[in-house]
């Protein structure tokens, strides 16, 4: 069972590669795509909900967050509802580099789909997301 694990492992490798060469031009790195990526999809959202959806640490994801609002990419207004919290809100220079984000994570899934059929694509598409919500919930 241990080549599921590894073929995941070595997938994730090649997909860090390929996005931090691609994502270098537009000044994101691979540690910063999936939170402005997520952000521009949930704006509005909290540190912490951005982090559950990331499936990243609360500390790194303060720090990811602290290094996109240095870079413009995000802006914070106080929680009206919980003084103690933040709203996070995509800039428009997050708005703006968004599509060109999609379109190399679009163009990496295609290069991992190659070969494929519809079919084969939305039945790896469910058992990947099957074993994601398995590693979630076995390590917290």
């Amino acid at each position: 069972m241990y080549k599921i694990g590894k073929c995941i492992t070595i997938s994730a490798r090649k997909s860090q590669v390929y996005y931090a060469n691609r994502l270098e031009e537009l000044g994101i790195s691979t540690g910063q795509y999936m939170y402005l990526v997520s952000l521009c999809e949930n704006e509005g959202i909290s540190q912490e909900q951005l982090g559950e959806i990331v499936g990243i640490n609360k500390s790194t994801t303060a720090k990811v967050i602290g290094q996109l609002e240095a870079q413009g990419h995000v802006r914070r207004e106080q929680d009206l509802e919980d003084k103690r919290g933040y709203k996070l809100y995509p800039t428009q220079k997050a708005k703006d580099v968004y599509p060109l984000v999609i379109k190399i994570l679009d163009q990496w899934n295609e290069y991992l789909a190659d070969g494929l059929t519809k079919e084969e694509q939305s039945t790896l598409f469910e058992l990947l997301s099957r074993v994601e919500a398995n590693a979630r919930k076995h390590c917290r």
